[in-house]
């Protein structure tokens, strides 16, 4: 990942995707490259909020939400919920497209 992000020089790819196993890896390369950066949780929305403030905590803001849902029925779910939660405020750590 870090060759090829080597290669795209100062343009911004986005980096993914980061998950509860590789995620201060991934953070990292962000960092230093100044890329957006993905994550990836199928574990459920309350598991991804929690990679999300692990993720924030370590630095790197511009992220873009992945629930990992199952099915087309259920990522049409989770991405309502999540930009529901981001537009009402209810849930912060998951105001991100």
């Amino acid at each position: 990942m870090a060759a090829g992000l080597a290669v795209v020089g100062n343009k911004k790819p986005l980096t993914h995707a980061a998950n509860a196993q590789n995620y201060e890896a991934f953070v990292a390369l962000a960092k230093n490259h100044g890329c957006p950066l993905a994550i990836d949780e199928p574990g459920g929305l309350d598991k991804l909020a929690d990679l999300v403030e692990k993720v924030r905590a370590l630095g790197v803001q511009d992220l873009v939400l992945d629930p990992g849902s199952s099915s087309l029925k259920d990522s049409l779910r989770d991405l309502v919920y999540i930009r529901r939660s981001a537009l009402l405020k209810k849930f912060r750590s998951l105001g991100f497209p």
